[in-house]
């Protein structure tokens, strides 16, 4: 189990996405913040066995954004 925790929004494409590759290739664990369930289940499909955490979620939709950050503690207890 990765140590180290990160939120990645914008991760179901372009430079989202890349970060997120970057990240679990260097071992992290990724929280993947996006609108779309299927971007963001393309991308944890590319991120190569790292820990993934998918968390569909409008950002312009408050309550979402408090679930999403819910759903992030409550699986990884922390970003770092």
């Amino acid at each position: 189990m990765a140590d180290r925790f990160a939120l990645v929004t914008g991760a179901g494409s372009g430079v989202g996405q890349a970060a997120a590759k970057a990240l679990a290739a260097d071992g992290w664990a990724i929280a993947l913040l996006g609108r779309r369930k299927d971007a963001l289940a393309g991308t944890a499909a590319l991120c190569g066995g790292a820990r993934t955490l998918m968390l569909p979620c409008d950002v312009a939709d408050e309550a979402a954004v408090n679930a999403a950050f819910a759903t992030l503690k409550a699986e990884f207890g922390r970003l770092d």
